[in-house]
């Protein structure tokens, strides 16, 4: 898999318009891979767009635009007249909005490129959050008339994310409007992307702290901690069974 080299260009797959190429160690040959189905937690898959007398099962799993997981045993040859482009950093957001234009991707409008995004965030919460720590931002999870879906913003890098959590969480009246005049004065809820386990455990921990009076619950690299008061010992629960210790 070091051997690999990932490129994201635009114009050919289905989800948002984006197209991987995957090189074969260091030829320089790329095989073309488009976009399949959303499975679960946001990740996407991807399938070999080569069409040969053999169907070709290979396939990418990606969060985001980082490949996790890669199974790519070929019945075929790389094609030799792909036209591969090379984003550069300083253009790449640019590149992935010209993708579409289809409404849902007027979020990233927001997030990416509006120059008055950044100064809002910075006096709404506190905290400098320049874009280039955003590495891509976009909506996730069933659409639902009540309500729009969640978005999830990957960033450079878990202190970039973990600052901007936890300058959020000192403001529990943030709004929608506040950040882009453009959105609506709705609450605006800042928090880690978590699975649906540890969302539904996170729900059960709080209901448990009620129940038997403790003070704190809180979220740390995804894990759900508990303590009932000022100067007792923590608790982690990771799973329903540590909820019976509380």
């Amino acid at each position: 898999m070091n051997s690999m080299e990932t490129r994201w260009v635009k114009g050919g797959g289905r989800k948002g318009g984006n197209v991987i190429f995957r090189s074969e160690g260091n030829s320089g040959r790329f095989f073309k891979f488009v976009y399949h189905k959303d499975l679960a937690e946001s990740v996407l898959r991807w399938t070999c767009a080569q069409r040969t007398s053999e169907k070709c099962g290979a396939f990418l799993k990606t969060l985001g635009e980082q490949v996790i997981f890669a199974s790519e045993v070929h019945t075929h040859e790389p094609p030799n007249d792909f036209d591969v482009v090379e984003l550069r950093t300083s253009v790449k957001r640019k590149a992935c909005e010209d993708i579409s234009t289809a409404p849902r991707k007027v979020i990233r409008r927001a997030l990416m490129e509006n120059p008055d995004m950044s100064p809002n965030v910075r006096d709404v919460i506190n905290l400098r959050v320049d874009c280039g720590e955003i590495q891509t931002a976009f909506r996730v999870g069933v659409q639902r008339r009540d309500r729009p879906r969640k978005i999830l913003a990957l960033f450079e890098s878990s202190e970039a994310a973990d600052a901007l959590i936890k300058a959020a969480k000192t403001d529990k009246n943030i709004t929608a409007n506040q950040l882009y005049k453009g959105w609506p004065n709705d609450r605006v809820y800042i928090n880690e992307n978590l699975t649906s386990y540890r969302a539904d455990l996170l729900r059960r921990a709080k209901v448990k702290a009620k129940e038997n009076g403790y003070k704190y619950v809180w979220l740390k690299n995804f894990i759900v901690h508990v303590r009932k008061d000022d100067g007792e010992r923590v608790l982690t629960i990771k799973t329903i069974a540590d909820l019976e210790r509380m």
